[in-house]
């Protein structure tokens, strides 16, 4: 417990309640990927709400009263983001606007509590911790699939299949850190990824995994020809794996119908027999229905969540799985919050993107490597999925991207790539 506490804490001359509390916030955000939630008569709340808004605030405070204010533009853009969200709640009612309130307070706390101690965590032992716990879940989400009769699509239950896109690159950076190539043991742990994500059935992952492999590539970590030969040899088994149970095949299907063109009506869409899977058709579906609102309403949306009982008023006749909220956070902001908010909202995703260009050609092609990879799995979960504080805490990381790549490489002797071209390098080497 004691290495936990000095994980989350600032480095600097921090009081022990001050430490306890950056536990208590860690554990709050490991919290967002368990499916433990109460239900209350203003929101559905998780633990992670309970730990944002009654520790992120003393945080945020003691830091103030401290001197130290949150400064970063990235910062700054989340805020604002996050408040005209909260103002365009209220055009559903005070109730909405409230319960939008309440999660702006939580969120802009964690993030000012991000933005001001950044500097001074230690990164490296927080990432083993948070893989510890992922493990964990993961071995429970599981075992809970495989007791009732699921040996394949890990992905019922929603919080714990975040998992399968955050921690891969968790665990790709760590190994970039260590190593300048990849070992005969790394091969192992990447192969071990890509069987779990087959048999989970998780598209987004899957494709986060395929973009990281190819960046990885592109770093010179993994070489093409061994990830080629394993291809080779494992493919065609994987592919009668997939075709040989329903489920894969199904999500194989979807995957590759979903990228050709579609010319089903909505009524073939919602008829089973038209062949389009329930994931592919309510999405094509909410595309066309967002685009019509999006024109009779282009500046300003219908409002923050605003899209579900409009959909489920106007089309009650669909199948329920038409009627759920949008699974596109770029398209669920445009439809709610207009072009001004969509606007607002690419901000950050911008500049972040664009520092990601400045790491790399300041820091290295390898810290470049591990920028791409977390703004990748930011940008594609956000970009198929779009659930309330999973979507805004993966628009918050990304926000704040730059800020913790600068303060890692201030705070932290980089090894890789510069000292890669010695020749001789420590085993142990740490780059951040």
């Amino acid at each position: 417990m004691s290495a936990a506490v000095d994980s989350t804490r600032p480095r600097g001359n921090s009081s022990r309640v001050e430490r306890i509390l950056f536990l208590w916030l860690f554990i709050g955000f490991c919290t967002l990927f368990t499916w433990v939630q109460v239900r209350t008569p203003l929101v559905l709340m998780k633990p992670f709400d309970l730990f944002g808004l009654l520790v992120a605030p003393v945080i945020v405070l003691g830091a103030i009263l401290n001197g130290k204010l949150p400064r970063s533009n990235g910062f700054f853009l989340i805020a604002l983001f996050l408040i005209l969200n909260t103002i365009l709640a209220l055009k559903l009612g005070p109730k909405n606007g409230v319960r939008e309130g309440v999660q702006a307070v939580e969120l802009i706390c964690f993030a000012a509590a991000l933005s001001i101690y950044h500097t001074e965590f230690d990164w490296h032992r927080m990432a083993r911790w948070f893989l510890a716990v992922a493990l964990l879940i993961t071995a429970y989400n599981g075992y809970w699939h495989i007791s009732n009769g699921f040996t394949v699509g890990w992905k019922r239950l929603d919080e714990p299949k975040l998992l399968f896109s955050y921690a891969p690159p968790v665990i790709f950076a760590l190994m970039l850190m260590y190593r300048r190539q990849a070992s005969a043991a790394d091969y192992a742990i990447v192969a071990a990824i890509a069987l779990v994500l087959v048999l989970s059935g998780e598209r987004k992952a899957q494709l986060i995994f395929a973009l990281h492999l190819a960046l990885l590539c592109a770093v010179g970590y993994l070489r093409i020809w061994v990830l080629a030969a394993g291809g080779l040899v494992v493919g065609p088994l994987l592919y009668i794996v997939i075709m040989s149970d329903n489920y894969l095949r199904q999500q194989f299907t979807s995957t590759v119908d979903f990228a050709a063109p579609q010319t089903f009506t909505l009524v073939e869409m919602a008829d089973p027999r038209s062949g389009v899977t329930q994931s592919n058709g309510q999405r094509i579906f909410a595309a066309q229905f967002s685009a019509e609102l999006i024109r009779a309403n282009p500046i300003w949306g219908i409002g923050t969540n605003g899209y579900h009982p409009l959909v489920q008023r106007s089309y009650s006749w669909l199948p329920p799985h038409f009627l759920v909220s949008i699974h596109n956070e770029f398209q669920r902001v445009a439809v709610e919050n207009g072009l001004f908010g969509l606007g607002v909202y690419v901000l950050p995703w911008l500049r972040s993107l664009a520092q990601g260009l400045v790491v790399a050609r300041r820091q290295g092609m390898r810290r470049g490597g591990i920028y791409a990879m977390f703004f990748v799995s930011f940008f594609v979960q956000c970009f198929f999925e779009g659930a309330g504080n999973e979507a805004f805490m993966a628009f918050i990381m990304m926000a704040l991207l730059p800020e913790f790549f600068r303060s890692t490489a201030s705070n932290s002797a980089p090894v890789l790539p510069a000292q890669a071209r010695r020749p001789s390098m420590p085993a142990r080497a740490r780059l951040a």
